[in-house]
């Protein structure tokens, strides 16, 4: 957070266009008992913005974009709180819609915070064609739920999904 003012500076100082800051992808928590992202809950809970770190993020925002301003230089900065989850109908993104994210096993999933093939894979182009993939079962069944009250688990910690991307 003490970069970030700095940062603008440097941007601007050497003909960047804009800064776009983004929060950590996901927290992880649909695999609260999974080893493997052990490690990475943890750096989540001590790093990401969204965790409510004492102001510290508001007042360093504050000053990166104020700072932005008097530069002229175009800032994007993240939410630091979750929005209300979006209502039904609605899917908080597009990604699975519009995009997809190929492993390099030829894992085909929703979109790139999955990061992890054990969460939420829809397919394998070792298997069966990317087309057949994208219409298949899985990812309209994986649409239908981004669609409702009840979203998939992998979605509901996902920084995009929840408005702090």
């Amino acid at each position: 957070m003490d970069e970030l003012e700095p940062l603008v500076e440097l941007a601007a100082e050497i003909g960047i266009d804009e800064v776009f800051i983004q929060n950590l992808s996901h927290d992880f928590g649909d695999v609260p008992g999974s080893p493997r992202y052990l490690e990475l809950r943890r750096y989540v809970e001590e790093e990401a913005l969204f965790g409510g770190r004492d102001g510290e993020a508001e007042d360093a925002f504050a000053r990166a974009e104020a700072r932005a301003a008097e530069l002229g230089l175009p800032l994007r900065l993240p939410g630091l709180t979750k929005r209300s989850a979006p209502r039904p109908g609605d899917p908080g993104c597009r990604w699975p819609w519009e995009s997809a994210y190929i492993t390099h096993r030829g894992e085909v999933q929703p979109c790139c915070m999955v990061m992890g093939s054990d969460r939420a894979t829809l397919g394998n182009l070792h298997a069966a064609p990317f087309e057949r993939v994208w219409h298949g079962a899985s990812y309209r069944r994986f649409r239908e739920l981004l669609l409702g009250a009840d979203p998939p688990e992998v979605c509901r910690g996902c920084s995009l999904y929840r408005g702090v991307f």
